[in-house]
């Protein structure tokens, strides 16, 4: 589980189309005659086999200085602008992941050397799967904590900061024996607080 892509099925038409066929061709084509530009089944796993068994590459020292300074630079990108509160957008797990598709990306090219461009390209892999996962959409920046809490950080504030202000208004507008007040009373005047926040009657 070192990538982790959401499969989105999405209606496309032309992406339909193109699936449809596909499928549709199997059932009315000589689909074992057909040519197909990709390695047949038994020299797949003969190439996969052999690199597992006989290829186990090392980390060159500039594929291991690009690891630590990716790893440094993504860390980095975790802080809130005008805030001392930090998102966790990568773990020391990340780097064991990058590690392990690093040394993948060279054992496909028989390679006994993980290689700086290796690197780069599990960092690519790496930014693209947590950005589908862990994409904070409210702040544009990747969180952790949506992949092992469901919510991000800035959703967490956000409600803390929503308790608070809810609290200190009926602590304001209510007093012992004084008048009620409704939810929506309540929604309003937070709003008014706070105007083009997204505020709605079931936070």
């Amino acid at each position: 589980f070192d990538l982790i892509y959401l499969m989105l099925d999405k209606a496309d038409e032309q992406t339909d189309r193109r699936l449809a066929k596909h499928i549709v061709s199997l059932h009315f084509k000589d689909y074992e005659n057909m040519e197909h530009d990709v390695l047949d089944l038994s020299t797949l796993t003969d190439y996969v086999s052999y690199a597992r068994k006989h290829i186990h590459p090392q980390l060159s020292d500039e594929a291991a200085d690009e690891l630590i300074t990716g790893y440094v630079k993504i860390r980095g990108r975790g802080k809130f602008t005008g805030s001392s509160k930090k998102v966790i957008t990568a773990t020391p797990r990340q780097i064991e992941s990058l590690l392990r598709l690093s040394e993948a990306l060279a054992r496909i090219r028989f390679s006994e050397w993980v290689e700086k461009h290796d690197v780069v390209e599990a960092f690519r892999l790496l930014e693209v799967a947590m950005q589908q996962s862990a994409m904070d959409i409210r702040t544009g920046t990747i969180d952790m904590d949506l992949i092992t809490t469901g919510v991000s950080s800035s959703e967490r504030m956000r409600r803390e900061s929503l308790i608070q202000d809810t609290r200190n208004l009926i602590m304001e507008k209510m007093q012992i024996g004084g008048r009620s007040m409704r939810l929506l009373e309540i929604l309003e005047e937070l709003k008014n607080q706070s105007p083009g926040s997204e505020i709605h009657l079931n936070d």
